[in-house]
């Protein structure tokens, strides 16, 4: 949490080191900035990746990580399979209706 809000990108060593130390769904958040940075942290064992404020102001668009994502060969959850679209507060409707979570086939 440590880059939480600074859109430097998630902290990649981390993730790598929880992932080996744990089992359970591990869920990225804190510093994302960029599309690219959700698919280094699935790469680094993420199973799931959040980001809050690059969505609540503008910078970056569901839709557009979703794509860096399903570009990535990850799989990409949508409001059709079942994703809640409720949990998505900001950006355009299409955004809040889509809903979004990087599900990596382990």
């Amino acid at each position: 949490m440590d880059a939480d809000g600074t859109t430097s990108g998630f902290d990649l060593e981390m993730i790598a080191a929880v992932r080996s130390a744990v089992t359970v769904p591990l869920i990225a958040s804190g510093g994302a900035g960029r599309p690219e940075d959700f698919v280094a942290a699935v790469r680094a064992g993420a199973d799931a990746v959040l980001a809050a404020s690059v969505f609540h102001f503008g910078t970056l668009q569901i839709r557009q990580v979703k794509a860096a994502l399903e570009a990535a060969k990850f799989e990409v959850r949508t409001a059709e399979d079942g994703a809640d679209s409720n949990m998505f507060g900001a950006g355009t409707e299409e955004d809040r209706n889509a809903g979004m979570a990087a599900v990596p086939e382990r």
